[in-house]
């Protein structure tokens, strides 16, 4: 137990090793991308389709788009609190 390269079965289908397995019939997508990412936001995801998402989408379009998304909620917060407490 705990030993480096070992997995950790919790019940659930879920093991301590993640790995990402992609499919080569599917190609990344962008859009699949930014879909993930909203849900992430709202923090709405089924099970299935996360499942979905850890073989079809590009960890490094993941990370662009979460900071993309972050830069515009922070943006909107900053313009509506300018908007509703006047200077």
């Amino acid at each position: 137990q705990g030993r480096v390269g070992s997995s950790w079965d919790f019940g659930s289908g879920w093991s301590g090793c993640v790995s990402v397995q992609t499919d080569p019939a599917v190609k990344p997508s962008l859009w699949l991308s930014v879909k993930a990412v909203v849900w992430s936001f709202v923090g709405l995801r089924s099970r299935k389709a996360f499942d979905q998402d850890t073989q079809r989408i590009n960890p490094l379009h993941v990370v662009l788009v979460g900071l993309m998304g972050v830069f515009v909620f922070v943006a909107g917060l900053m313009a509506l609190v300018s908007w509703v407490v006047p200077s």
